[in-house]
This record gives C-alpha cells, sequence and structure tokens, in this order.
C-alpha cells in the first residue's frame, strides 16, 4: 500500500449508472492510499453498481487508515442510495 499523501478530491458523475462504474473503480483505485473527498454535489442517478463500488471503496479505504468522505451529496445522491436499501452508515455519510 502506497504511502498516505495529501488529500484527492474526485467528482462524481451526475448519473452513477452501470457505464459509469469501471471509470469510477478506475479513479478511486488510481486514489487509493490517500485521503478523498467524494464530491456527490451533482449526481442525479445512483444506479445499484456504482452505489457498490462506492461500498467498497469505503470499507476499503477505512482497512487501509485513509478517509473518505462525501462532499455536498445531492438530494438524488441521498435519496437513491436510501431507495437502494444502502445505509448512510455503510457510506459514512452523517
Amino acid at each position: 500500500m502506497a504511502e498516505k499523501t495529501q488529500d484527492a478530491r474526485l467528482k462524481l458523475a451526475a448519473a452513477l449508472d452501470i457505464r459509469s462504474a469501471r471509470p469510477l473503480y478506475d479513479a478511486l483505485k488510481e486514489k487509493r492510499g490517500t485521503d478523498v473527498r467524494l464530491d456527490a454535489s451533482e449526481v442525479s442517478l445512483v444506479g445499484a453498481q456504482c452505489l457498490q463500488v462506492l461500498v467498497s471503496a469505503v470499507a476499503s479505504w477505512k482497512a487501509d487508515g485513509c478517509e473518505i468522505d462525501f462532499v455536498e451529496p445531492s438530494a438524488a445522491f441521498i435519496d437513491g442510495v436510501d431507495r437502494l436499501g444502502v445505509s448512510f452508515d455503510a457510506l459514512a455519510i452523517s
């Protein structure tokens, strides 16, 4: 695992659908080992595949001792997570 470096910010796609899952995974993989702020302010759609990637990322970052959090999650992001039955604790959203 790489040493912890400066915080990174990643703007999430507006549509977190199946087509966004692989690019999201790849973008997060590049940032592993750093503290990450995920900008969810413009998310309008949350699909199950991207949500799986995000839940896995939160668990991975926690296991690595790094921070990952969501910046200004949109109402659609919060609603999408809730409708898919994922607890906000799983994503470390307060």
